[in-house]
Protein backbone atom coordinates (compact mmCIF):
# COMPACT_ATOMS: atom_id res chain seq x y z
CA UNK A 1 0.00 0.00 0.00
CA UNK A 2 1.49 3.38 -0.96
CA UNK A 3 5.25 2.06 -1.81
CA UNK A 4 5.80 4.94 -4.00
CA UNK A 5 8.47 7.88 -3.31
CA UNK A 6 6.25 9.74 -1.37
CA UNK A 7 4.48 6.63 0.33
CA UNK A 8 1.30 7.88 -0.47
CA UNK A 9 -1.98 7.79 -2.73
CA UNK A 10 -1.83 11.29 -3.99
CA UNK A 11 1.79 13.39 -3.70
CA UNK A 12 0.26 16.16 -2.50
CA UNK A 13 -1.17 14.48 0.66
CA UNK A 14 0.42 12.71 3.46
CA UNK A 15 -1.60 10.59 5.79
CA UNK A 16 0.05 8.90 8.93
CA UNK A 17 -0.40 7.99 12.21
CA UNK A 18 2.11 10.74 14.32
CA UNK A 19 3.15 8.07 17.19
CA UNK A 20 6.54 7.77 17.35
CA UNK A 21 7.60 4.32 16.75
CA UNK A 22 10.78 4.73 19.19
CA UNK A 23 7.83 4.95 22.02
CA UNK A 24 4.86 6.11 20.80
CA UNK A 25 5.57 9.89 21.58
CA UNK A 26 3.72 12.29 18.98
CA UNK A 27 5.70 13.90 16.39
CA UNK A 28 5.33 16.91 15.12
CA UNK A 29 6.16 19.09 12.21
CA UNK A 30 10.15 20.04 11.84
CA UNK A 31 11.98 22.94 10.15
CA UNK A 32 12.82 21.93 6.62
CA UNK A 33 17.13 21.53 6.40
CA UNK A 34 19.48 20.41 3.95
CA UNK A 35 18.09 16.19 5.17
CA UNK A 36 15.11 16.87 4.19
CA UNK A 37 13.43 16.59 7.80
CA UNK A 38 9.71 17.08 7.95
CA UNK A 39 8.89 15.71 11.46
CA UNK A 40 10.52 15.15 14.78
CA UNK A 41 10.12 13.27 18.04
CA UNK A 42 9.89 15.74 20.91
CA UNK A 43 11.00 12.75 23.45
CA UNK A 44 14.49 11.52 21.52
CA UNK A 45 14.06 13.23 18.39
CA UNK A 46 14.23 11.20 16.45
CA UNK A 47 13.52 13.11 12.53
CA UNK A 48 11.17 11.35 9.87
CA UNK A 49 11.21 13.12 6.39
CA UNK A 50 8.19 14.48 4.43
CA UNK A 51 6.96 10.61 3.59
CA UNK A 52 7.45 9.64 7.57
CA UNK A 53 10.87 7.90 6.69
CA UNK A 54 12.90 7.78 9.80
CA UNK A 55 16.18 9.27 9.13
CA UNK A 56 19.27 7.10 9.50
CA UNK A 57 20.82 7.11 13.42
CA UNK A 58 17.62 7.99 14.78
CA UNK A 59 16.47 6.42 17.77
CA UNK A 60 13.36 5.46 16.17
CA UNK A 61 13.61 1.63 14.79
CA UNK A 62 11.22 2.34 11.94
CA UNK A 63 9.39 4.61 9.87
CA UNK A 64 6.20 6.38 10.78
CA UNK A 65 3.35 3.77 10.29
CA UNK A 66 0.88 4.74 7.23
CA UNK A 67 -3.24 3.75 7.40
CA UNK A 68 -4.72 2.44 4.73
CA UNK A 69 -6.75 4.57 3.09
CA UNK A 70 -9.38 5.89 0.19
CA UNK A 71 -10.22 8.65 -1.06
CA UNK A 72 -13.74 9.50 -1.11
CA UNK A 73 -13.44 13.25 -2.54
CA UNK A 74 -10.61 15.38 -3.70
CA UNK A 75 -9.86 16.32 -0.23
CA UNK A 76 -11.74 13.85 1.69
CA UNK A 77 -10.59 10.46 3.03
CA UNK A 78 -11.86 7.16 4.79
CA UNK A 79 -9.23 5.31 7.30
CA UNK A 80 -9.88 1.83 6.63
CA UNK A 81 -9.90 -1.41 8.89
CA UNK A 82 -7.02 -3.72 9.14
CA UNK A 83 -9.42 -6.58 7.41
CA UNK A 84 -10.91 -4.51 4.81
Amino acid sequence: FATNPWRSLLPEFFVAFNNCTHLGCEVTSAEVDERGVGFECPCHQSLYDYAGRVVRGAAAPTNLEIPRYTFVARTTLRLESESS
